[in-house]
């Protein structure tokens, strides 16, 4: 993805955060409640969006098996 995408993909995501904060702390606690989410929630629920670009940002194939260990293990063995 070239720079200028990347910065346009995190501003509109970064908008659409700030409207949906927006939206949210509008609702009045009892329409919170009725959806299930706490005041306190919002700007969590605002940012998931952008956690989870940042995350595939720095995703690198192999981080999910290998989990940070030095070598593959099975049942405590490491195999080469």
């Amino acid at each position: 993805m070239s720079f200028f995408a990347r910065i346009f993909k995190i501003s509109k995501a970064h908008s659409r955060a700030r409207n949906t904060r927006s939206v949210l702390h509008s609702l009045s606690d009892h329409d919170l409640r009725d959806i299930g989410i706490k005041r306190g929630d919002i700007d969590y629920i605002a940012d998931e969006p952008i956690r989870d670009m940042e995350a595939k940002d720095k995703y690198e194939a192999g981080d999910h098996y290998m989990r940070g260990k030095p070598v593959a293990t099975w049942k405590g063995k490491a195999h080469a």
